[in-house]
């Protein structure tokens, strides 16, 4: 992809380039002397189940047809009517000083930067590269905008961050905003294999029912052992996405390098991308891409603390706009209702007053 110099001595950024992108992540690294290894894949819950890795094949054409339309199908049944528009908001942004406290413009050496960051990048102190805090929320801004209007019509943003420093607050945000998460280790195929780790939810599910109903005590010692196992391995890989039935609508990535995988999946599936990119990371695998300092939590924290904000107002916005279509509803069908269950009721008890005529 050819990058063109814009008026001003920055660099034009392409949103959404997708593969193309990502394939010009391996050009950037060596210009910069630097080669990011792709993180591991291991097979684990996923494999059992003969989950796809992301250099494997893609699925079939008919489980992809079925989970657009599964997906089409729920959107369509929990997005609000057509003729509602979605609200403009003016969304809370953090203060310059609250970023510069939390350190969101530091970040990496020169020798590591992207190229493809030039416009983001504010100058130079003892070798790192300073984050113009300025373009930072400016493209916050456009992130919650993005999410806003994605949970408005009901769909779901899956947050992403498996690095240990960041587990923590990714789940509480997310668990806020009542959204799937997913802080452990990325299985391969979990976006583009999505009915295969259906399935192995399916069965945690089946597990929970047997220790509901009394099953599980009818095993044997062994059985019982192992069963318990898996429970835990899938709960502890699978927990955050155990409510999420279908794909989500886009997803929330905390670092761009590290979680290359879950950006591969998505651009596969053509799923928008919101990501923190540090000035090792290319902006344009993601389609909202929010400059920012990546390995700091406070920073990770920061960013995601105004992003989730969006996102709880949009639920909240939604859920009174359903209730008031409900209480648009004709209340005709609702007195006939009413009169209907009243008839049967009446006749229930005159059936039952014959009856007992009878016997006496």
């Amino acid at each position: 992809m050819q990058v063109q110099q814009a008026e001003g001595g920055h660099i034009e950024q392409p949103r959404h380039s997708g593969e193309e992108a990502l394939s010009g992540a391996d050009t950037s690294a060596a210009q910069t002397g630097e080669v990011h290894e792709a993180p591991e894949q291991q097979g684990e819950v996923a494999a059992t189940e003969g989950a796809q890795q992301p250099g494997t094949a893609s699925t079939t054409r008919e489980e992809d047809e079925e989970i657009q339309e599964v997906t089409l199908l729920d959107v369509e049944r929990e997005a609000p009517p057509a003729e509602v528009a979605i609200p403009a908001m003016e969304f809370t942004l953090p203060t310059i000083e609250e970023m510069l406290e939390a350190g969101v413009h530091w970040g990496h050496q020169r020798k590591k930067w992207n190229p493809h960051m030039e416009p983001y990048i504010w100058g130079l102190h003892n070798r790192i590269h300073i984050i113009d805090l300025t373009k930072t929320r400016e493209e916050l801004r456009r992130a919650q905008q993005f999410a806003f209007q994605l949970v408005y019509t009901g769909r779901l943003l899956l947050y992403v961050g498996t690095k240990r420093h960041v587990k923590e607050i990714v789940r509480a945000y997310a668990e806020r905003a009542e959204m799937p998460y997913v802080t452990e280790r990325w299985l391969g195929g979990m976006l583009t294999n999505f009915l295969t780790i259906r399935h192995t939810m399916r069965k945690l599910e089946d597990i929970e029912s047997m220790i509901r109903d009394g099953t599980f005590e009818t095993l044997t010692k062994k059985e019982r052992l192992s069963l318990l196992r898996q429970k835990e391995k899938m709960e502890r890989l699978l927990g955050g996405i155990l409510k999420m039935t279908r794909l989500p609508g886009a997803i929330y990535v905390v670092d761009a390098v590290e979680e290359e995988t879950a950006i591969r999946e998505a651009h596969r599936l053509g799923i928008p991308i919101i990501a923190i990119v540090d000035s090792n990371a290319d902006p344009r695998w993601a389609d909202f891409p929010i400059p920012g300092n990546d390995d700091s939590a406070r920073s990770v924290e920061l960013i995601t603390k105004y992003l989730t904000e969006a996102i709880v107002r949009a639920r909240e916005l939604r859920r009174q706009l359903r209730a008031e279509v409900r209480e648009r509803r004709p209340r005709r069908e609702a007195s006939a209702g009413r009169r209907l269950f009243r008839r049967e009721r009446r006749g229930d008890r005159d059936r039952r007053s014959r009856t007992l005529r009878r016997r006496r």
